[in-house]
């Protein structure tokens, strides 16, 4: 049985990939480089401290770590608070809501983008916590910050359902043990046949939570 669940923050919650991926472009082109295709995909599902390594590697911008993430900030500043709800989100929360299932956020974004943005949406409510890898000190390719949010919630991974739209994170939940939920989005589409294949659940938008669940909480 489900008793708590992890829910991503950008592609499950907020419809904010796009964003991430356009502050890349733009400051690769702030450093005067043409950005590749690719490489703004994987800087997207980076947290700010991974995406500026693999920056300044796959780049060779002369900037240091400290500039780099200040710019970033100053970026995702002017755009993200204009990021949408992912359709289906809050029906899904007041189904857990009413069932006493605590919720909490396991997020690559900053605390007070996703702070200022779930309030903004009224959906700051329904979360007991907010865990980042920037505060963990590790991405979602560790379980560091997964299992740092079971320990709040005060369950066993085996007890908690991890939210998922990427495909690299929900891997490294499954593999420490957590049930785990991909959740298709329009910027990850090459990678929702694996994720279909691979999820616990598999669901193409968060209107479809409730009815996947039928049973188990």
């Amino acid at each position: 049985m489900i008793k708590g669940v992890i829910f991503d923050n950008d592609g499950v919650i907020l419809d904010s990939m796009g964003i991430w991926a356009k502050v890349s472009e733009n400051l690769i082109r702030f450093f005067g480089l043409e950005p590749d295709a690719g490489l703004i995909k994987v800087l997207a599902s980076k947290s700010i401290e991974e995406a500026t390594e693999l920056m300044k590697e796959k780049t060779q911008i002369n900037k240091s770590n400290e500039e780099i993430i200040r710019l970033i900030k100053e970026e995702l500043d002017k755009m993200y608070f204009s990021a949408e709800k992912k359709p289906g989100i809050e029906n899904a929360l007041s189904f857990l809501k009413s069932k006493n299932i605590p919720m909490v956020i396991a997020s690559s974004g900053m605390r007070y983008h996703i702070e200022k943005s779930l309030s903004n949406h009224g959906l700051l409510k329904y979360f007991d916590n907010i865990f980042t890898n920037t505060e963990i000190g590790s991405s979602k390719s560790s379980p560091e910050i997964f299992l740092s949010a079971c320990e709040f919630l005060n369950i066993k991974p085996e007890n908690c359902l991890v939210v998922e739209d990427s495909l690299y994170a929900l891997r490294t939940a499954e593999k420490a043990g957590f049930i785990t939920m991909g959740v298709s989005d329009n910027y990850n589409k090459e990678n929702q046949q694996y994720l279909k294949a691979e999820a616990d659940f598999y669901i193409d938008n968060m209107s479809e939570f409730k009815s996947a669940l039928f049973g188990i909480v």
